[in-house]
């Protein structure tokens, strides 16, 4: 029993020690502007967004942090992670994960979008972040955007702007 105590009390001490020694965490750097999360999902068979020709049955989801020179900037870098689920046939069935770092992102207006650029929301002031490579605008403005095509097609967004 006094061998349990005492490794007990040493076990607490090394913990206080560690706790008070942490600081704060900066896990995206000084430069992080905003943090996206994306949420697309498809999944009626009668619709004809959820055929392998357009969309496809499944979803994807994923997560982008962008960077810029301060928290008014309208460019930068960004990095995600995303994963696809396809419940086709074939070749395009199962999941897929891609990620990017240190891609190009920039902020438009609707009518300046790439071609075959997809909004996960709408911006009150026509201000969207364009993650090149991703295919998504993101609203400007923060917050959560949810929008639906029909029955079991949702897509899903949220903005954070960091401070």
């Amino acid at each position: 029993m006094r061998r349990f105590r005492a490794l007990l009390i040493a076990a607490l001490a090394v913990g206080a020690l560690a706790l008070g020694a942490t600081t704060n965490a900066s896990a995206y750097g000084p430069d992080h502007v905003y943090q996206l999360t994306f949420s697309l999902n498809c999944d009626n068979k009668s619709s004809p967004l959820c055929t392998p020709q357009v969309f496809g049955l499944g979803g994807f989801w994923g997560w982008a942090e962008l960077d810029g020179s301060s928290l008014a900037a309208t460019s930068g870098t960004y990095d995600a992670q995303f994963t696809g689920c396809n419940h086709l046939t074939g070749t395009q069935a199962g999941a897929q994960h891609g990620s990017v770092s240190d891609g190009p992102w920039t902020t438009l207006s609707s009518g300046q979008f790439p071609p075959g650029t997809f909004a996960v929301g709408t911006d009150p002031n026509d201000r969207y972040l364009i993650p090149f490579g991703l295919g998504l605008a993101f609203p400007v403005t923060p917050g959560h955007y949810s929008m639906s095509f029909g029955p079991g097609i949702t897509a899903q967004s949220s903005v954070v702007l960091m401070h």
